[in-house]
């Protein structure tokens, strides 16, 4: 008898189990099906730093992203799972009202008057706001314009992938980018400073220091620069730090600190490794180049 009751317990606990592992994979099911990627034709995101719009242009079979000033081909990672996300959008939770939400029931949850919002034009438009995280911090409550009855909680990491940072769309060649969108930049190498401008279709050191040649060898040389990886926003100064980056040891502005939209870099190299802090929207990355890139640069200023 006792044998019988411990397979008993045991085939009982086996049950709860195999219940509690078919809930959690039912729960880790659970995502609107707004529309189809490929129907999609527009995406307007908001965010407190920037509105960004991606339309796509049927002629040349392309997304065109617009990003302040500037304008990004849609064709990256950070695009597509923004596409896939908005899309199919997973939810962790849901919290139902007998009656339609009053902004007394937004308001709890942050979404009265959210900071992030996301407009989706395909065959059926719709609209997805995001209100303040959950007390856990590791979701935020969000709702849909196809649903006035509840309030879902989603993610942090999707919450990523819906509003992704203006950095998550250059993590190949911000250089390039950033040449094309100013007129002027200046660099320094320690103490020795430069000054570039832009004008008549060519670049110009504007004090002199650098003849034609050596200048057209740099800006070719900042077009080529790549970068493998990156690390941000980041909240705690303490990162830079350990990467030596409180003391750059090369800095290059584009911007001047008159335009939020165009990012600063101060660096600092090592013959194995570069590490860069950018600074953009008043937001902080770490980013680390190909250091064969950095080092051409650095023999650059060294042979002048």
């Amino acid at each position: 008898m006792k044998l019988l009751r411990n397979i008993l317990i045991f085939i009982s606990l086996m049950g709860v189990f195999v219940i509690a592992f078919n809930v959690s994979i039912r729960e880790k099911r659970k995502q609107f099906k707004f529309c189809r990627p490929y129907d999609v034709t527009q995406i307007q995101n908001q965010s407190p730093d920037h509105i960004f719009t991606a339309n796509f242009d049927e002629e040349m079979a392309q997304w065109k992203i617009q990003i302040g000033k500037e304008l990004v081909l849609g064709h990256n990672e950070a695009f597509e799972s923004l596409k896939l996300f908005s899309c199919y959008l997973p939810y962790s939770d849901k919290f139902e009202f007998e009656n339609e939400l009053t902004i007394s029931d937004l308001k709890q949850y942050g979404l009265d008057e959210p900071s992030y919002k996301l407009d989706v034009k395909a065959k059926t438009d719709f609209s997805i706001l995001i209100g303040k995280k959950t007390p856990s911090k590791t979701e935020y409550y969000m709702i849909s314009s196809t649903d006035n009855k509840n309030v879902y909680t989603i993610p942090n990491k999707f919450f990523e992938y819906l509003f992704p940072t203006w950095f998550s769309f250059h993590t190949r060649n911000i250089f390039y980018s950033n040449l094309k969108n100013t007129g002027k930049f200046n660099i320094a190498f320690g103490t020795d400073k430069y000054e570039f401008v832009y004008r008549d279709g060519n670049w110009f050191e504007s004090n002199g220091k650098t003849q034609a040649d050596q200048t057209k060898e740099f800006i070719e040389l900042l077009k080529i620069v790549t970068f493998t990886n990156f690390h941000g926003p980041i909240e705690d100064i303490k990162t830079f730090d350990q990467h030596d980056l409180s003391y750059p040891d090369i800095i290059l502005s584009f911007s001047d600190g008159k335009n939020k939209e165009i990012p600063d870099y101060s660096f600092f190299s090592t013959v194995q490794k570069t590490f860069v802090h950018v600074t953009v929207n008043d937001e902080n990355y770490v980013v680390i180049p190909k250091s064969h890139h950095m080092r051409k640069i650095i023999n650059w200023y060294r042979n002048l």
